[in-house]
């Protein structure tokens, strides 16, 4: 007797999961680990529920296209992969070519880029966060 895989049920129940930690964002956890409070701006994003979950986007940021592939839920799994940054960064996006984007904790609010994913090539972008926020209010994405 053969039982055949469902991978439509699968995937339902794959994303029905992710899409419930993208919506409880742990800033208690976040606060604790980094030793800072969860700025402002990460709030905001996580309170656009629509738009964490509606994806790929792209958004045009200051002449630059932000290609997204997949917001990063706030919780314990990611916020221990950002130690890997030495709690300098958060991950709160993957983009289009699997690079990690990420928000820094120190400085300007300038989206900073980890082309591996490894904490060894990362570098400022002239994105700023704030602006990324609000093409994401106003796309409704």
């Amino acid at each position: 007797m053969t039982d055949e895989f469902d991978y439509a049920a699968f995937v339902k129940q794959h994303r029905a999961k992710f899409v419930k930690r993208l919506e409880k964002p742990d800033f208690g956890d976040f606060e604790t680990k980094f030793g800072v409070r969860a700025p402002a701006s990460l709030k905001q994003l996580y309170a656009l529920t629509d738009a964490l979950i509606d994806v790929p986007v792209t958004v045009e940021v200051s002449a630059s296209l932000v290609e997204i592939q997949s917001f990063t839920p706030m919780d314990s799994t990611t916020i221990e992969a950002c130690s890997k940054y030495d709690w300098k960064f958060f991950e709160f996006a993957v983009g289009s070519e699997n690079e990690s984007l990420l928000f820094p904790l120190h400085g300007s609010e300038k989206v900073h880029v980890d082309h591996e994913g490894n904490g060894q090539d990362v570098e400022q972008t002239d994105i700023d966060f704030e602006k990324l926020l609000d093409q994401l209010r106003k796309t409704g994405k």
